[in-house]
């Protein structure tokens, strides 16, 4: 991972050890998926429970059926 993408996944655990909630946000291309998978996987790492909701655009998804 890029140096940014380290401190985006170290924002992430931040938020989710002090049970905040917040967005990854920034232009196309910048990792924040595997920013989140990085994540994902570090909590399944330590066994914990944790709920992951996904939003995905329409206008994405049509192209691809």
């Amino acid at each position: 991972m890029r140096d940014y993408q380290i401190k985006g996944y170290y924002f992430l655990r931040y938020l989710h050890e002090y049970k905040f909630n917040g967005i990854l946000a920034d232009d196309m291309g910048l990792g924040k998926t595997v920013q989140t998978i990085a994540l994902i996987l570090s909590l399944k790492k330590k066994s914990r429970k944790f709920l992951i909701i996904t939003l995905v655009l329409l206008c994405i998804i049509g192209p691809m059926k």
